[in-house]
Order: structure tokens, then sequence, then C-alpha cells
């Protein structure tokens, strides 16, 4: 048990790792948000980009980056004209010398307000998404590991050539309902943006698409991805060696440090694929406070159904960000890596065997009020050194989950992809791994959306005539049954 000022020994069981973007504009509260929606572009043409000292950024509702200048150094000006009046008084075409968000001499901070209000709406998607497909996954898998970014990112991907009742039940599943369409990619582009500067932490995120040569992609959907996800668009080659999964896997290995070698099978690329997005992220942080290797120990780990197995134990006592979950009956530690942006929680059940029962208390409002609890506390912490992966298809997951047409042949519509082929999702592979050392933690994923042309000879259906049956012979002109029977097959 802890106390608020005392400590407490994590030594039966690690509950849920979270590795968690602990970015500040998606953690505050709802109540900071601006009231209100901002008009957006009137479409994705609208949206355009500019570079700045090295970064990144995106101009919406038709401004173009010389639009922006009208703020000057002084906070507002927004639009060109420089008629409004700057929120610190200082206004016109040239700004004045308050603070602020205009160009003028100072640096822009990384988000816009607008920007800020739609990460965060995004945010909230992301951790709905997260905790649903957490719950789904867990069934019959002792342990889990996979990026909720990554299959987020490369199925918002997806759903932008997304059409009609297709659309809707992607947007249901990804939680986008608080962002238009046009919302949520501008809500990724700046997020995109963000990640590209993670501080002290090294955090690679890439977007590519592979297609059938010859295959009529929709500009609209290609540029778009380009300018908004940094996709990058290529063929299958399918002269590689060992297949065009190849070129597919050594892009994914490259992106991830040679974390995910082989997240696409031999045999995954058919004549009938007609696409294959692909998001790849690899995450590599030291803590902030380094657990020391000579504290290491072998200790006795407490499996879910009792059994015991023996790990290598790291141990560090320090304050740490530490809340107890009266509802839940868990503990939760915050670990932070260097830069203090980004944070591992670990949640673990008060007693041994009840991990069950915490996980099906997690919801998004028990997750946010653990977050908002958390308080600074000595904490003698053990927690064990150890490495997992998972692979798996979430085809099956996301149909459970509320994605059944985007995988029927017969009622997705991707036509914002390509209007002259029908295509639907065959498959979604995602592939995951951690490490958690004394030093910090390294983690990669990967996630395919395979793209499929809908067969106009489809695969027959089986009819095995190996058990009794009806049979007859009929005239078709006259209706009149010439024979009848039923076979057994009598010796």
């Amino acid at each position: 048990m802890a106390s608020s000022c005392g400590s407490f020994t994590v030594v039966c069981v690690v509950a849920l790792v979270l590795v968690a973007a602990s970015l500040a504009l998606a953690n505050r509260n709802h109540d900071a948000r601006a009231a209100g929606d901002v008009a957006l572009a009137r479409g994705m043409r609208n949206l355009d980009w500019e570079n700045r000292r090295g970064n990144e950024r995106i101009a919406v509702d038709g401004e173009t980056p010389a639009g922006r200048r009208g703020g000057g150094a002084g906070n507002g000006g927004r639009r060109r004209g420089g008629n409004r009046r700057n929120n610190n008084g200082a206004g016109g075409r040239r700004g004045g010398r308050g603070r602020g968000r205009g160009r003028g001499r100072g640096q822009r901070p990384p988000f816009s307000r607008r920007e800020m209000n739609l990460v965060g709406r995004l945010s909230d998607a992301n951790a709905q998404f997260s905790l649903q497909m957490y719950s789904t996954l867990k069934q019959d898998r002792p342990e889990l590991i996979f990026s909720p970014h990554s299959i987020h990112t490369a199925l918002t991907m997806t759903y932008m050539g997304a059409r009609d009742r297709t659309a809707r039940q992607m947007v249901r599943t990804l939680g986008l309902r608080r962002l238009k369409k046009q919302k949520a990619h501008v809500a990724y582009a700046a997020l995109t943006t963000s990640l590209a500067q993670p501080g002290n932490v090294t955090l690679n995120t890439a977007n590519a698409v592979y297609s059938k040569p010859q295959l009529p992609i929709e500009e609209a959907f290609r540029t778009n991805l380009v300018n908004l996800y940094k996709a990058k668009f290529d063929v299958f080659d399918y002269e590689a060696e060992n297949g065009p999964e190849v070129p597919i896997n050594r892009w994914v290995a490259s992106m991830t440090q040679d974390k995910v070698t082989d997240l696409l099978e031999r045999g995954t690329i058919t004549p009938l694929t007609a696409m294959v997005i692909v998001n790849a992220i690899y995450f590599k942080g030291n803590w902030k406070e380094k657990f020391e290797p000579d504290e290491t120990s072998e200790q006795t780990f407490y499996q879910e159904r009792g059994s015991t197995v023996p790990v290598q134990m790291m141990k560090r006592t320090a304050n740490f960000n530490y809340s107890h979950s009266q509802a839940l009956q868990a503990h939760v530690v915050e670990l932070p890596y260097q830069d203090g942006r980004f944070s591992m929680y670990v949640i673990l059940p008060e007693t041994r065997g009840a991990l069950n029962q915490v996980e099906a208390g997690l919801n998004l409002e028990t997750l946010n009020h653990l977050l908002l609890t958390l308080r600074s506390n000595r904490v003698e912490l053990h927690l064990p050194r150890f490495k997992s992966e998972s692979k798996f298809s979430l085809k099956e997951a996301l149909q459970n989950m509320g994605m059944s047409d985007p995988f029927s042949q017969t009622r997705a519509s991707f036509s914002g992809i390509c209007t002259s082929h029908d295509l639907f999702i065959s498959d979604v592979i995602h592939q995951a791994v951690v490490e958690v050392s004394e030093e910090g933690t390294e983690a990669a994923a990967a996630t395919g959306v395979v793209i499929g042309l809908r067969s106009f000879a489809p695969n027959p259906i089986e009819v095995k005539a190996d058990h009794p049956f009806i049979y007859g012979i009929r005239d078709k002109l006259s209706k009149v049954w010439l024979f009848m029977g039923r076979y057994n097959a009598r010796q």
C-alpha cells in the first residue's frame, strides 16, 4: 500500500504500460480550448505549407504564409488586410511590439490556437481509440504491445479516400466525430510537425503509399497525403527478389532502426492488391533519472494465472508522479524521459490476479482522472527489465469495433482513392516491439493497410457433395421434372 508521503514496492504484476506522448497541448483541460469551431479552408486545396526557420507550418482558412504577416510581432493580426486589431492593442498591417503569435521578429510557437484546438480533439480521439483497441486486442493475449498512434494514422490516411457509409463507420471507429474530414487531416498535419521536433528523445514517424503500377490514383488523394502526412508514393516492385513485399519491409526497417523488419509476409501482395498504406514509428528515450544497474536483481514475477517466472527486476527509489485509484484499486506511476515531454505510465493492480478487474474499469474518464491526480511522492519502484513483441492482423478487431463496410468487397466505398476501380480493405497488419531497460525505452511499430481490388471473378463457393443429397432433371422450357431422386452412396 502507499501513503501520501511513504513508499510502495512494485513486485507483483506490471499491469499496463502506456508509452504516452505527453504533449502539453493534448493534455490540456477541455476548458482551455476555444469555444466554438474555427472556420477552416473550403476543402483541402486551401491548405498551404511554408518553411519558417526550419519548422514547417500549416496555412489554413485560405491564408497564405504572407497573409499572416499582418500580426507582426504583435499578438493577433491574423489576416493580411491588417484591419483587425491586435489583441494587445497594437494593430494594423505592420503589427505591434507586443508579445504574440505574429511573425515579425519573434518565432512563432509550435501551434496556432486553432491548431491547438484541433490537435486537442485529435488526442481525445486517439485516447478513445487506444482504449477500445486495447480492450479488443487483449482477449486471449497474455502479453500485448501495439502502437495506437501508428494504427490510427494509417487508418486516417485511408479514411482520406473513404466515402458514404464506409467513411461514417471509420469516423465512429477512429473517434473522429468531433473532427470533420478536413479538420482531422489538418490536425494530423500539425501533430506530425510537432512530433518532428521531439526534443531530447529520438522519435521518427514516416508514412508511405505503395500501389499497383498504373493504378489511377485520384490526384487530390495523392496531393493531400503528400502535403499533410508527408507520405512518399511508390509502386510495387514485382521484380524484387523474394517478392514485392521486400522493398516495403526494407523501408519499414530503415524507418524503425531495424526493429520491425518483416511487416508484410511473402504473398501479402497479390495481383488483386491495389495499394498498401504504411505508417512506421520509432521511439528511443532515456529516463530522466536512470535505474542503477547494480540495483537490478533476479526476482519472482507472478503471472496472471498464478504461475511464477524469474525476471530481472530494476529498482529505484525517488520522487515520482504517483496516483492511487480507489475506483480501480490500482497504483499509477509516471516515468518521465529526459525532455519531460514524453513519459511512460505504469498502471499496477493493488493485488495479484486483479488485472482483469482493472482493465474492466479502465475507460477514457478514469484514465484522464488518473493522469490529472498524479502528484509527486517518494516511491520505491521495482520494474522488470523486459522486451515484448507483437504481430497480428487487425481485421477482426476493427470489424468488431464497427468497421465492417470498409472490409466488404460489396459495400466498401473508397472512390476518393480511385474512381475507376472498386477498392476495399483486405487486411490491416500491425507489428510492434518495445524494450525497457535501466537506460530507458526503445520502441518501434508499423502498420500496413492492405487495399484490394474487387475481384470480377470472386473466389468460388465450395460445394462438395460428400454427404447425401437430392437431385433431379428438369425441362426448363416446359418446367416438367423428368427425373428426381436422392443419393446416399449405397453400395
